[in-house]
C-alpha cells in the first residue's frame, strides 16, 4: 500500500504501532528495498505506543475499544486532542474516561479562558491612554515569551514532546495572567498581543483551533464578527453599570440588585459574561457560548437553593433543640443511641444494642437532661 501511494523512494516517514516493529516492518523494509533496488526505502520509522484500557490493549478482538464517535458524544474534539497532546506519542497510554479526561478538560478550559481574558483586557486598553515606555514587568514578560518560544521548539524537536510543549505554554499563560492583573493603563497592548498570538499559533499547529488570532466562540458560526459588532454597545453598557454601582454604593441597594440581576439573569441569555474586578476597578465582559453560561447559571441557582434549604433545616433543627423539654430530649433527639427509656423521667435505660446502661452513664444522661431543661426554660421566657 505504501509503495502504491508513494511510488518513488525514499519515503521520508513511515508510521505504525510498536508491535509491528519486528518482524512486520523489518520484513516490509526488506521486501520493498528488494522491489525498488535501493538500500534506503524509508528515512524514519515512527512506532506509536499502544492505547490500553483497564490494563489491556484496546483492540477489536478483545471488544474493549471505544470509537471516536462514542467519545464525541461525551467530549468535544478539542478536549480529545488535548488529551492526546498531554501524552507522548511513542509510549503506552492507559485510557479511562474518569481518569484521563479531567486534566485535558481543565487544560483546554484554562487556555480558552486565557484568550477571553486577553480580549476582555485589550478592550479596556487604549494606546493613547497608556504609557508606551517599558518598565521591569514588561521586559520580564517579553523575556518569558522569548524563553518559552525556544523551550516549546526544543520540546518539539526532542521526539515531538507535546506534553512538555503544553507545560511551557501553560507557564507562559500563568505569567501573562499575572501581568494582566495590573491596571489597564500599565498594560502594553503590543506585548500582550505577541504573547497571545504565539500561544494561539502553537495551539493551531496542534489542531486545537482554526485560523485567526483568537478562538471563535463555539456554537455561533459568526462568533468573532458578532462579538466585534457588539463591542461598542457592551463597552457603553459596562461603563453605565459601573457608574450605577458607584453611585448606589452609598445606600442604593435596589440599584445594586438590578445591576447584579443584569449580570446574573439577563446577559447570560445573550452569551455575555460580566466579571466584576473589585471595588473601584472597571468590570470586564466576555462573549461566550450561551448554553455554557445558562448551564452555569442553572448550577448556581441549584447551589443557592441547596444552601437555602440547608439553612432552613439548620434553623428548624436549632428550634427543635431549644423547644424540647429535658425529659423528652433523649426520646426526641438521640433515639438512635438508645433502645429503652424510663417512662416517667424520659432518661435512657438501655443502649442501642439493648444493653442496660451503667450507673455512671445514667448520671451523665441526668446532667444532660438538666442542662437541656434549663435551655428549654430560657427559650420559653424569650
Amino acid at each position: 500500500m505504501a509503495g502504491h501511494i508513494f511510488p518513488e523512494c525514499p519515503i521520508d516517514i513511515h508510521a505504525g504501532g510498536v508491535d509491528l516493529k519486528f518482524p512486520h516492518h523489518d520484513n516490509e523494509i526488506a521486501q520493498s528495498e528488494a522491489c525498488y533496488g535501493c538500500d534506503n526505502w524509508v528515512n524514519a520509522f515512527w512506532h506509536t505506543g499502544h492505547l490500553h484500557t483497564k490494563g489491556k490493549k484496546m483492540s477489536k478482538s478483545l471488544k474493549n475499544f471505544s470509537t471516536i464517535r462514542d467519545m464525541l458524544e461525551h467530549y468535544t474534539g478539542r478536549q480529545m486532542r488535548m488529551l492526546f497532546l498531554l501524552h507522548q506519542w511513542h509510549t503506552t497510554m492507559n485510557y479511562s474516561p474518569e481518569e484521563s479526561f479531567p486534566e485535558a478538560i481543565k487544560k483546554e478550559e484554562q487556555f480558552a479562558e486565557f484568550f477571553k481574558n486577553v480580549k476582555a483586557t485589550l478592550r479596556q486598553c487604549n494606546l493613547n491612554d497608556t504609557s508606551q515606555k517599558w518598565v521591569e514587568k514588561d521586559f520580564a514578560l517579553d523575556a518569558k515569551l522569548r524563553a518559552k518560544d525556544k523551550a516549546v521548539r526544543a520540546a518539539l524537536c526532542d521526539n515531538f514532546d507535546t506534553p512538555k510543549a503544553i507545560h511551557e505554554l501553560f507557564e507562559l499563560v500563568t505569567a501573562t495572567n499575572i501581568y494582566l492583573s495590573q491596571p489597564p493603563s500599565e498594560i502594553k497592548i503590543p506585548l500582550v498581543r505577541n504573547v497571545s498570538r504565539f500561544i494561539f499559533h502553537i495551539l493551531k499547529c496542534f489542531g486545537l483551533y482554526e485560523e485567526g488570532d483568537f478562538p471563535a466562540v463555539s456554537g455561533d458560526a459568526g462568533g468573532a464578527s458578532y462579538e466585534e459588532s457588539i463591542t461598542p454597545l457592551m463597552n457603553v453598557l459596562l461603563k453605565y453599570r459601573d457608574d450605577v454601582k458607584k453611585s448606589a454604593a452609598a445606600g442604593g441597594k435596589e440599584a445594586l440588585r438590578l445591576s447584579d440581576e443584569l449580570r446574573d439573569d439577563i446577559l447570560p441569555h445573550l452569551g455575555i459574561r460580566l466579571e466584576d474586578k473589585g471595588k473601584d476597578a472597571p468590570s470586564i465582559w466576555k462573549y461566550e457560548d450561551k448554553e455554557t453560561l445558562l448551564k452555569e447559571r442553572a448550577t448556581k441557582l441549584a447551589e443557592k437553593a441547596a444552601k437555602e434549604q440547608a439553612k432552613r433545616e439548620r434553623a428548624e433543627l436549632e428550634l427543635k433543640k431549644k423547644s424540647t423539654p429535658g425529659k423528652d430530649w433523649f426520646r426526641t433527639m438521640e433515639t438512635e443511641k438508645y433502645s429503652k427509656f424510663d417512662e416517667e423521667s424520659g432518661l435512657p435505660t438501655h443502649d442501642a444494642k439493648g444493653k442496660a446502661l451503667s450507673e455512671a452513664l445514667v448520671n451523665k444522661c441526668k446532667k444532660a437532661a438538666n442542662t437541656q431543661e434549663n435551655k428549654y426554660q430560657k427559650w420559653l421566657k424569650e
